[in-house]
């Protein structure tokens, strides 16, 4: 049970903070988040921890490192997944020819 809340709550608590790090620098800008985009990063949050959790263990991070990596990735998540669909559509797109 230890080892699986050391390697998970260090994701899920990274997540949290880098999910209110990147509302709060909206706010800070002025800008208002709606509820459609609360629900979007809601929707997008399992795949962010994904990805979080499979850097941690290839880059065998653990702890407050694994903490600072998933909330980077939560921070610029919408960017990141983005990348990933861009990537993944043209890989189809070069694999149809």
């Amino acid at each position: 049970m230890n080892d699986w809340l050391a390697r998970y709550g260090a994701i899920a608590l990274g997540i949290g903070i880098g999910t209110s790090a990147k509302y709060g620098l909206a706010l800070s800008e002025g800008k208002i988040p709606s509820w459609r985009g609360i629900i979007a990063d809601c929707l997008l949050m399992g795949m962010v921890a994904l990805l979080a959790l499979f850097v941690t263990d290839r880059m065998s991070l653990s702890g407050s490192s694994a903490t600072l990596c998933a909330s980077l990735f939560a921070i610029s998540s919408d960017r990141v997944i983005r990348l990933i669909r861009d990537r993944f559509e043209k890989k189809v797109a070069e694999a149809e020819l």
